[in-house]
């Protein structure tokens, strides 16, 4: 049976349990309690929140209205919503917060004022204020030969590196370049700044600049420094050949898998993207980059299955990597050609061992060139899956240095990476192994087995971190019960919510762990021991239920829980609370 792929929402609903509030996170073994008192534990006393009141100022001190606020818990790839509020006419919001560490992010501003991305602590009770006024920005662009025009101002640090990726704080563009000269007046908010200047010439090549760095500070008027763009810059060209010398398309490949191949080019030193470009029929995609970038990487990805190709867009993600190019000293026309290689392998088993006919494995090529700044989105190649039943496999490949491994097979869950040169056909084996097995029975509160219950195991400790993916997923069926073949070592266990930590698997032999769902109870009052109503207590990704004159009754998983406590809008004193590591198991439970 194919190994079970990770499941994108499971991770994205974990991150919630191991990143909310300010406890201990679950990787952390310290300050775990066994058979602690739940009442004790559930019991909240809900002090007075904090209300932020944002204040939205244009340059000449007009209110900016109609303006979305938003405050998340900060959890790295993912957030967990705390607060909204929509700016009145005099350019105000309140969010009603608790002690935390939130993102802040104002968005829907007007059409030439910035957005503002940036990270609140609150740390007392009462009201604070954040008055946000623009600056007012101008730009001007010259070039000899133009028909159209982009600005895009992005983020950076005080080194000019991206700190929103590709995500400008503002966009601004212009169909046509009247008199080769071309003013943009913006209002940003304080903040130091990049801004890329796009346009296409009359060649219909596409050229970019990056600007210098400018601090935007206070509500002084500032000039960036003025642009001239032309196109006597250096031109990068890309010729894309398969592994039998036929050129890699753009569009109707027939090539390679992929329909929709582009050349995305970054300029490294900043991080920002300088533009892409389809691959014509001849395999060939062109840019002309000003010459005061010097390095660059070129990244061909397939966009065949991207909803949204918009250059600035959030979601704007490649279906696949497919190789790079980076050139170190760009300080002329540089034109390359890339020939992919075939490289051939196989699952390396024990002698004697077979696998399942309905057996198949995805194998993930990793590519260990792309430059640090752009390693955790562009590393990952498309996979390639071997046959039913088979051990074999191949992928297309261009020059490069990669790590090649393979997703656990049944009863094969041990597998071995491979690091490899690819500079003409080539061939490797993976070693896989035999392990042993997790498994055990999900059962309700009354002991009876549970079905459709989620089980995922997790490699111990990781669950601290931004990258955490399960190993393996279960739902159980109707017996409630789940199996894992996992390789030798200790785990982490989850289930809807609860985690169970330094879970021991031995090779070739099975370790047994049930897991039970309790009810248990607690109560919310205010400051003043009165009973608190119209409020929300749940388990993240687990159960919520409605607390009624300060009472509540959860159903919740042994293990480790992470339980929050929503007001409701009504109550504008009060803010979202969350705590870690709130143990759950029968000694707890019998402790009532």
């Amino acid at each position: 049976m194919r190994f079970l792929k990770q499941s994108g929402l499971l991770l994205a609903l974990l991150l919630l349990v191991v990143s909310c509030g300010t406890d201990k996170n679950f990787g952390d073994a310290e300050g775990v309690t066994t058979g602690l008192d739940l009442k004790t534990a559930l019991d909240q006393t809900m002090d007075k929140a904090s209300v932020l009141a944002t204040s939205l100022r244009h340059q000449d001190d007009t209110p900016i209205a109609g303006v979305n606020v938003e405050l998340s818990l900060t959890l790295g790839a993912l957030t967990l919503f705390v607060d909204q509020a929509t700016t009145n006419d005099l350019g105000l919001a309140g969010n009603n917060v608790s002690k935390q560490t939130y993102d802040y992010r104002i968005t829907g501003t007007p059409a030439d004022v910035g957005e503002i991305i940036t990270r609140r602590t609150i740390g007392i009770n009462g009201t604070s204020s954040d008055k946000f006024r623009a600056s007012s920005v101008s730009l001007t662009v010259s070039a000899s030969d133009l028909s159209s025009l982009q600005l895009d101002y992005f983020r950076v640090d005080s080194a000019g590196a991206a700190l929103d990726f590709t995500r400008p704080a503002l966009s601004q563009s212009s169909s046509t370049v009247l008199d080769n000269q071309h003013t943009q007046v913006a209002e940003l908010f304080a903040a130091t700044y990049r801004v890329r200047v796009q346009g296409q010439s009359s060649t219909g090549k596409l050229v970019t600049q990056i600007g210098d760095i400018a601090s935007v500070v206070g509500t002084v008027e500032v000039t960036l420094t003025d642009i001239v763009l032309d196109n006597t810059g250096n031109t990068l060209t890309l010729n894309l050949l398969d592994n039998n010398a036929q050129p890699i398309q753009g569009q109707a490949n027939a090539n390679t898998s992929a329909d929709d191949v582009r050349l995305l080019l970054f300029d490294v030193a900043s991080g920002l993207e300088l533009g892409r470009e389809q691959f014509d029929a001849n395999g060939q995609a062109s840019m002309l980059v000003s010459s005061s970038i010097t390095d660059v990487v070129a990244f061909i990805v397939d966009f065949s299955s991207s909803a949204n190709q918009n250059l600035n867009g959030d979601s704007d993600f490649p279906k696949a990597i497919l190789g790079l190019y980076r050139n170190q000293d760009f300080s002329a026309d540089d034109t390359q050609q890339l020939s992919q290689f075939l490289l051939t392998g196989q699952l390396q088993l024990a002698a004697g061992e077979v696998l399942d006919a309905s057996d198949s494995a995805n194998i993930m090529m990793s590519s260990n060139d792309v430059p640090d700044i752009f390693a955790e989105r562009f590393s990952q190649l498309e996979t390639v899956q071997t046959a039913a039943g088979s051990a074999d496999f191949s992928a297309l490949l261009f020059a490069g240095n990669y790590t090649v491994t393979a997703d656990s097979v049944e009863g094969f869950p041990a597998v071995s990476a491979q690091t490899l040169d690819i500079a003409a056909d080539s061939s490797t084996q993976i070693a896989v192994a035999k392990g042993g097995q997790l498994s055990g029975v999900i059962s309700d509160e009354n002991s009876a087995p549970l079905a459709g219950a989620l089980v995922s195991a997790y490699a111990i400790n990781s669950l601290d971190t931004e990258a955490a993916t399960a190993i393996a997923n279960f739902t159980t069926a109707a017996d409630g019960a789940y199996s894992f073949d996992l390789a030798e070592g200790d785990y982490d266990l989850w289930v809807n919510g609860a985690v169970s930590e330094n879970i021991s698997v031995v090779a070739a032999q099975t370790t047994t762990k049930n897991i039970q769902r309790f009810n248990v109870s607690g109560t919310v009052v205010d400051i003043n021991n009165s009973a608190l109503s119209d409020m929300d207590a749940f388990i993240v990704n687990g159960a919520t239920t409605a607390v009624s004159a300060g009472a509540f009754s959860l159903p919740v998983f042994e293990g480790l829980n992470a339980l929050c406590y929503r007001p409701s809008a009504s109550q504008v004193e009060l803010g979202l609370e969350c705590h870690l590591r709130v143990m759950v198991d029968q000694a707890a439970v019998n402790s009532l």
